[in-house]
């Protein structure tokens, strides 16, 4: 399955064909920008993807110049631009993990474990906590 990263990056966003969604740049480097250009154009293109069936996740990369090879995060919140930013990411977790996310969030608690898994499906605790903030963040700036 081919994997996407919609990076954002100032006022432009990047889509990344990646081997993994490491954020943290592997030698030799595995990223392949697709297209760098505006936010809407790179967000289609990453919808475009995960309706074809690629897995997509959402990064920013606040580093002037080619990002291919820095280190990415997935705190949209403190990049620039971020209320303009419309996260794509594919499904992440079962539907327990999610629901699971969303009550914390709702609570205003972040868990920041790493090893924690779900008992369900094994995906991370970290995974599905980063889509939740994200499906949040683009809930509360796209209420149109």
């Amino acid at each position: 399955m081919k994997k996407f990263m919609l990076v954002y990056q100032g006022g432009l966003a990047n889509l990344f064909e990646v081997n993994t969604f490491s954020l943290a740049p592997v030698q030799p480097c595995t990223r392949q920008r697709i297209y760098q250009g505006d936010f809407r154009s790179a967000e289609n293109m990453a919808i475009g993807a995960k309706i074809a069936g690629a897995e997509v996740r959402t990064a920013g990369c606040n580093t002037a110049g080619d990002i291919a090879e820095c280190v990415w995060t997935y705190d949209l919140e403190e990049l620039p631009f971020s209320e303009k930013f419309c996260p794509v990411d594919s499904e992440i977790g079962c539907v327990e993990c999610r629901i699971w996310a969303d009550k914390l969030l709702a609570n205003g608690f972040d868990s920041r474990s790493e090893d924690a898994g779900c008992a369900e499906c094994g995906t991370s605790e970290a995974e599905v906590m980063v889509v939740e903030k994200h499906r949040r963040h683009f809930r509360e700036h796209n209420r149109d």
